[in-house]
């Protein structure tokens, strides 16, 4: 490609990215991002909506449910779906583990918890893994957490006989 035809590329670019919308108006990063994001939601939704609820979806909406239990420090609502049988690393027992759970809490004012991509395994209709990253974050400031840590979790999980998802096990390990 000689010089002068890749100058005119450059003008036509620069034509483009000075006015990329038709009618004169341009839109700011801020509102394409945020029209993006709403399309996405929008497809998302209508695309879920298509489709009965399956197991995997369950799985999904009951992490769901525990992270915003975990932010709005509600004990009750995360020890919800642990099953009373639970056993987590070095031998955790459930009353443990909401021991845990309600320690930080006290300790923490403002919690935060962000799941990262979900993989789910279905071993058969009533048993399944899900694994996934954990970042969490906690402090008692308003805008910055004192803390975070991102973990690895791997979980096991069986239908009860209700045809509720139950957390029978689950290890974690921080992720450096």
């Amino acid at each position: 490609m000689s010089i002068p035809s890749r100058m005119e590329k450059a003008k036509r670019l620069k034509q483009l990215s000075a006015n990329p919308c038709p009618g004169g108006r341009r839109l700011s990063r801020t509102r394409t991002h945020r029209a993006w994001l709403v399309t996405s939601m929008l497809v998302c939704a209508l695309l879920s909506g298509c489709r009965s609820s399956t197991a995997e979806q369950q799985l999904r909406q009951q992490l769901a449910g525990i992270t915003q239990a975990l932010e709005s420090r509600g004990v009750d609502a995360v020890m919800e779906p642990v099953s009373e049988d639970f056993i987590g690393n070095q031998g955790m027992d459930r009353a443990a583990l909401q021991q845990l759970v309600t320690a930080r809490m006290l300790l923490n004012r403002q919690i935060g918890a962000t799941v990262g991509p979900i993989e789910v395994l279905m071993v058969d209709d009533r048993h399944a893994t899900v694994t996934f990253p954990l970042l969490l974050t906690a402090g008692n400031r308003r805008w910055l957490p004192e803390a975070a840590r991102t973990w690895q979790v791997v979980s096991g999980w069986r239908r009860d006989q209700d045809g509720h998802w139950r957390i029978h096990h689950a290890q974690w390990s921080p992720i450096r």
